[in-house]
């Protein structure tokens, strides 16, 4: 798994090319136990193909480790997978706080963070 932490940004990208989904979990959460901030960022997470060796239950044992978001969080999934998506609904509920959506390539992941950063100012005035 390679990964690259935007600390300016904000923004932990991960790219699971090639990994086990599960392999990949255990990867992150080693990261994270290093940069515990990194919980409440942004995430984009390039996922060519669909997680097929995980299941509700893992995620789940992954979401315990995140407490309940300060503030509005996304995950975005690249990925051309046309299923992720009833997945992705399904971690909203397992991950308080944070929106889970997928897109198709990474200048639509960078375009959705920049688009809800935005409404958030936006909101604060």
């Amino acid at each position: 798994m390679t990964y690259r932490i935007d600390d300016a940004e904000q923004v932990f990208h991960l790219d699971l090319t090639g990994r086990s989904a599960r392999q990949a979990m255990e990867d992150a959460l080693a990261i994270l136990d290093t940069r515990p901030e990194i919980r409440g960022w942004d995430w984009t997470l390039l996922l060519p193909e669909g997680a097929t060796d995980i299941t509700v239950d893992d995620v789940a044992t992954f979401a315990a480790r995140f407490p309940k978001q300060t503030r509005e969080a996304v995950s975005i999934f690249i990925s051309e997978d046309r299923y992720l998506h009833l997945w992705a609904r399904v971690m909203d509920f397992q991950f308080p706080g944070r929106t889970h959506l997928v897109v198709p390539d990474a200048a639509s992941a960078a375009r959705v963070i920049g688009q809800r950063r935005s409404a958030t100012k936006m909101n604060r005035i």
